[in-house]
C-alpha cells in the first residue's frame, strides 16, 4: 500500500488567493486582452465587435459565455 502525497502548489499566492481578489485580477486581465484584441483589429477584434463589445468597459467576467 503507497501513500498519496498531495501534490504541491504551483504558484501558491495565485493559488490561495481569496475568491473576490482572485477574480477582480481575472477581469483586469481579460480587459487587457480585450483592449489588445480590440486596437489590434484583425479577426479576433472583428469578432468582439460583432459581439457588440465596442470597449474593454463593456465587459465582465459574466460575459465570457457571450463572447467569441
Amino acid at each position: 500500500m503507497t501513500v498519496q502525497q498531495t501534490p504541491a502548489m504551483f504558484e501558491p499566492g495565485a493559488e490561495t488567493m481569496p475568491a473576490d481578489q482572485r477574480a477582480a485580477l481575472q477581469e483586469d486581465r481579460l480587459r487587457a486582452l480585450i483592449d489588445r484584441l480590440l486596437a489590434a483589429g484583425g479577426l479576433q477584434g472583428g469578432r468582439l465587435a460583432d459581439a457588440g463589445v465596442r470597449a474593454s468597459g463593456d465587459v465582465t467576467l459574466a460575459d465570457l459565455p457571450r463572447l467569441p
